[in-house]
């Protein structure tokens, strides 16, 4: 879902209720099933977006041990800030040095898909290890 940042700034709030079919992830990686994207969004001072939601997911990767495919089962609450680059900035607003690690928004709008997939691979551990080779 594209959503458009001056509309969640003529907004309080947007609350977001999405059922995502597919995202694209790295090779070895994949989604099964319906991803659920939930979201409250609002807008605070100089263009900042918050969002506050959880995303659930089923993703499908290979065991970095003995290099079967298996399941698993991510519950992700987040809690994030998006900020607009330099293009879509105010004249005159600078950012602060503390918004380094805050995400980005560009050209006027947030993909719910990206952020979804984002924290997909956020989540997802650098060595995914299969309940089978974690317990030998």
């Amino acid at each position: 879902m594209i959503l458009q940042v001056q509309k969640i700034l003529n907004s309080k709030y947007i609350d977001i209720d999405e059922e995502i079919d597919k995202i694209p992830l790295p090779e070895g990686m994949k989604t099964v099933g319906i991803i659920n994207f939930r979201a409250r969004i609002s807008h605070g001072e100089n263009y900042e977006i918050h969002m506050i939601g959880h995303l659930k997911a089923k993703v499908c990767i290979k065991c970095v041990v003995c290099l079967e495919d298996f399941e698993e089962d991510l519950d992700i609450d987040f809690n994030e800030t998006y900020v607009p680059n330099n293009n879509d900035s105010p004249p005159g607003v600078e950012r602060p040095i503390e918004e380094l690690d805050i995400f980005i928004y560009k050209d006027g709008y947030l993909d719910t898909d990206e952020i979804a997939r984002d924290m997909l691979l956020g989540n997802i551990s650098p060595y995914p290890t299969c309940t089978r080779c974690v317990s030998t």
